[in-house]
């Protein structure tokens, strides 16, 4: 083979060694802040969080005189959301490699064959690191359900409080009580997301999509459009 020839093979090789190890290295990253979130997770709604005493003081400064046991569950969930807000957009980045070297490895401008190592390698670390931001999604939903649930049982309570002393700003703390109830509830941020928003769904089409467009623009080419 002419010098020139070896030389561009040897660099091709070298930038695509330096993308797959890219690769893996944002699917670990990944998988590894999935993995530690949902670990918190299952810290958190082990028993009952207790939190300094100012922070209840600045959440009711907030939100009105609400029991503590109802900012403690809505803290709770206000921090999932905050924390996991940047881990499921992390897939994309494995997700985009993917799809480029998805484009870059074809017939139609890649002379050699694509090892089948990668593509087991990259497959599985992919599909690893999907699975574990829905594991971290589900989670979530999971904590949410049982801070719901707890959160019903703490408003029970205090609707039942008929003392005169408490009577008084009864009234005002059950409705600032039902509207963190209600955000809870209705949160969409961090992982709790709809079908529609969800990174696992939308990192997961782009290497597909891009297989697909190389296969069209493949068979384009092969009848002739070009």
């Amino acid at each position: 083979m002419h010098p020139r020839g070896d030389g561009l093979r040897t660099t091709h090789l070298i930038l695509s060694n330096l993308a797959v190890t890219a690769f893996l290295f944002m699917a670990f990253w990944t998988i590894d802040a999935a993995m530690l979130c949902s670990w918190f997770l299952r810290c958190l709604t082990q028993g009952p969080t207790v939190y300094p005493k100012a922070t209840y003081k600045m959440v009711q400064d907030m939100r009105g005189r609400v029991d503590d046991r109802i900012i403690a569950d809505y803290i709770d969930i206000k921090l999932i959301d905050r924390i996991t807000r940047g881990i499921g957009p992390l897939l994309y980045f494995p997700g985009i490699l993917l799809a480029l070297l998805v484009c870059s490895y074809n017939t139609i401008t890649y002379p050699w064959a694509w090892p089948t190592s990668w593509s087991i390698i990259m497959g599985c670390h992919f599909l690893i690191a999907v699975a574990s931001i829905l594991t971290l999604q589900a989670s979530a939903e999971s904590a949410r359900r049982q801070t719901l649930e707890a959160l019903d049982r703490h408003l029970k309570q205090f609707e039942s409080d008929q003392t005169p002393s408490a009577e008084a700003q009864r009234d005002v703390g059950l409705a600032h009580a039902r509207d963190m109830i209600s955000e809870v509830r209705t949160l969409e941020g961090g992982v709790f997301v709809g079908i529609w928003r969800n990174p696992a769904i939308g990192a997961t089409l782009l290497p597909i999509l891009a297989g697909l467009l190389m296969a069209i623009l493949r068979w384009w080419i092969e009848e002739g459009g070009i």
